[in-house]
């Protein structure tokens, strides 16, 4: 029996919250899982599987003066930002950096980003522009600057059905922090 080295590499990620069985009882609520599971069939539900993958995003800090009306002195903020490094979206970053972790996985369980840093700093400097326009309502254009970024793979679990008869095969990414369906797609 030939042993196959597999490639590791040491990836910042959190530590899962929810179980693999979680996993596959989130992806129930969406269609084609919910169809499955409620026919009974043993044999189709052998046909789910559920294993972990790290998601890349891009995670940012930037330092914003926002001038305010009215003679108030101008204010400082630090606003936090992950920018989905595949589907090239931006949010407001609502996890707990404490809570980062070094950790080793194989290369293979780590999908592949398509923004480059270039671009996830132009994404994450016109989120944070339209966000402080938004909530502080500043006179003049606020002043950005980017004082921390870094590449996180926050964990997800891949919960795939096997080609079903006339529906096709399904893949839903389940956050493994919080549970939420990240993404669900058709794969023919």
């Amino acid at each position: 029996m030939m042993m196959t080295n597999l490639e590791r590499t040491q990836i910042q990620t959190f530590k899962p919250e929810i179980t693999e069985e979680k996993s596959l009882k989130a992806a129930e609520r969406v269609g084609i899982f919910k169809w499955i599971i409620s026919r009974g069939n043993l044999n189709r539900i052998k046909s789910i599987e559920s294993k972990m993958v790290y998601y890349p995003f891009w995670f940012m800090k930037f330092q914003v003066e926002i001038f305010r009306m009215l003679k108030l002195p101008s204010r400082d903020a630090n606003v936090l930002v992950a920018v989905d490094a595949i589907e090239e979206r931006a949010g407001l970053l609502e996890t707990k950096l404490e809570m980062l972790i070094r950790k080793e996985v194989e290369e293979k369980r780590i999908l592949p980003h398509v923004v480059k840093e270039r671009k996830a700093r132009e994404i994450g400097e016109q989120f944070t522009r339209m966000y402080v326009e938004r909530k502080f309502h500043p006179y003049k254009p606020p002043i950005i600057t980017l004082q921390d970024i870094g590449m996180v793979y926050p964990p997800f679990y891949a919960v795939k059905s096997f080609g079903q008869e006339n529906h096709g095969s399904y893949l839903v990414l389940i956050n493994a922090i919080n549970g939420e369906v990240k993404r669900k797609e058709k794969i023919n």
